[in-house]
């Protein structure tokens, strides 16, 4: 579910939004996992300072000096095999750092991360066609990314078991639907 999120102009701009963001959030005990783009000391420092929560980030290279990773516990190397019907299976290896000393925790917030990128960016960009939106006024392009996100976490939350784009489809055709997918008591307990 998409707690909250700062506008950025640019891919770079990732790395100034994301402290932004953190002093937003009350996350004391969580653990903040964070792509490529957030392997940065001041937000590994953040994170463990002012938050007072955990991390397991994406490594984007090997680092010489340790001792600037605040409560650095351990590296992680993750080994990805996909297989896709038909084709060769595919290998691939991550990297991550982490301030979890349990190895199930790191493990789970690693999973828990992919688990973002496949549920949120890839139905915003799948399902939602977001990045085929060439809005041009700021406050428009603003509202509809948080109209997009609502409407995820409302899907998303929804008993049914269907996909999200079908479930998407299915509230056009029957109020009843969409009714249940606005109200769902679970949002609100």
């Amino acid at each position: 579910m998409t707690l909250g999120y700062v506008e950025t102009q640019e891919k770079y701009n990732e790395i100034t939004a994301i402290p932004d963001l953190l002093q937003y959030l009350d996350i004391k005990g969580a653990t903040v996992t964070i792509d490529v783009v957030g392997c940065q000391h001041e937000i590994v420092k953040r994170i463990v300072t002012k938050n007072r929560a955990d991390y397991a980030i994406a490594l984007k290279s090997w680092f010489a000096d340790l001792a600037k990773w605040n409560n650095l516990q351990a590296l992680l190397m993750v080994k990805s095999i996909r297989q896709v019907i038909g084709k060769e299976p595919t290998t691939e290896t991550r990297y991550y750092i982490t301030s979890l000393a349990s190895v199930k925790d790191a493990a789970t917030a690693v999973r828990t991360n992919w688990r973002v990128e496949n549920n949120l960016h890839l139905v915003l960009d799948a399902v939602f066609k977001e990045d085929d939106w060439k809005t041009k006024n700021a406050t428009a392009a603003t509202n509809l990314t948080a109209i997009r996100r609502f409407t995820n976490n409302l899907l998303k939350a929804h008993p049914d078991p269907s996909t999200s784009p079908t479930k998407r489809y299915m509230r056009f055709l029957n109020l009843d639907f969409l009714y249940s997918v606005v109200a769902n008591p679970a949002l609100f307990t």
